[in-house]
């Protein structure tokens, strides 16, 4: 199995390889348009948040950690004209509820296809953080 390592954190490609699928497949779904590409996975142990729209989830279980969807103001915007079909121009509590949805899809369907290969985990709901350069530390 492939792994990504990070100053003596190692995580096994079985394990993000079900987030990496779970957000594909969401976008594909509610923008109707296909996931082309994804960067490299990383672990991180904290820092300062690069986009404006945080979105923390926890897992806890056989699974265990933190599951963050970072954004940016102009692709939430973007998200929710896609979605929703309105011109959103701020980052007011819809948008954020959308933002939220969108994780919590995510890592419910991460959860469902860990179980399938025999790892539970459990979610909390979605934490929102608002604003670029908070510092979060796991």
């Amino acid at each position: 199995a492939q792994k990504v390592s990070r100053e003596g954190l190692t995580l096994d490609a079985e394990l993000i390889n079900p987030f990496i699928r779970a957000i594909q497949n969401v976008l594909q779904k509610e923008t109707k348009s296909q996931v082309l590409r994804t960067g490299k996975p990383s672990l991180t142990s904290g820092g300062e948040l690069a986009h404006e729209i945080t979105s923390v989830i926890g897992l806890v279980g056989e699974v265990s950690g933190v599951f963050l969807i970072s954004v940016s103001a102009e692709y939430a915007f973007s998200f929710f004209r896609e979605v929703v079909g309105v011109e959103a121009t701020e980052i007011d509590e819809v948008v954020l509820s959308g933002i939220a949805e969108l994780s919590n899809t995510t890592a419910g369907q991460a959860a469902i296809a860990l179980e399938e290969i025999g790892l539970t985990t459990d979610i909390s709901p979605p934490l929102l953080i608002k604003g670029k350069g908070a510092s979060l530390s796991t």
